[in-house]
């Protein structure tokens, strides 16, 4: 397992809060998903372009129908080898961490971007496998926070939300431990109380 450096979160961190657990997702999974909804993208993109070339194609033929191919498949190329620069610089970029106070989402692409949520104001957990996961033959899944604030929506039988760790290794053991952290901070809350 890979050592996380806790010192990226130290610019968010209260005096008096410490992290408990860091957690990375699985690199593979990472890339393959966010491909994944490119590649579809691009399908689309291409039937769209195709339908365009039947709809002009006197017009096309007139410039040359190769050069329109050429252009065509060079955009694609380009946009292609782009989501995998975004992808590959992402993923150095995305860590989770649970602290005795919240937990966090450090993620971004340009700059570095966290998103927080306190532990006492969560209210539900839930783990998903997708048909990827299974698909992949890898004990990969996410798991995604609700609280009153951030609510989850069940969308197509699958309750998500958008702060979630996603493309984590083994989802129902981390949800294990995850639980247990948030249950032993609400106990220690209730008891300062």
């Amino acid at each position: 397992m890979e050592q996380i450096d806790i010192s990226l979160f130290d610019c968010i961190l209260d005096k008096d809060e410490y992290i408990i657990k860091t957690i990375r997702p699985n690199k593979k999974r990472y890339c393959l998903v966010n491909q994944f909804g490119y590649f579809i993208n691009f399908i689309l993109f291409f039937v769209i372009a195709i339908i365009f070339l039947v709809l002009s194609l006197n017009s096309i033929v007139e410039m040359g129908f190769f050069y329109v191919i050429i252009g065509l498949s060079g955009a694609i190329l380009l946009a292609f080898i782009w989501n995998i620069i975004y992808v590959l610089v992402s993923y150095k970029k995305t860590f989770y961490a649970c602290t005795n106070k919240r937990i966090i989402i450090r993620s971004g692409f340009i700059g570095v971007d966290y998103k927080t949520l306190d532990i006492n104001m969560i209210g539900t957990i839930n783990v998903n496998v997708s048909f990827l996961d299974k698909l992949m033959k890898k004990n990969t899944g996410r798991i995604s926070f609700g609280s009153q604030s951030s609510p989850m929506i069940n969308y197509q039988n699958n309750y998500v939300n958008n702060f979630a760790f996603v493309c984590l290794d083994n989802p129902y053991d981390l949800y294990k431990e995850i639980k247990e952290i948030i249950d032993k901070v609400k106990k220690q809350e209730k008891e300062k109380n």
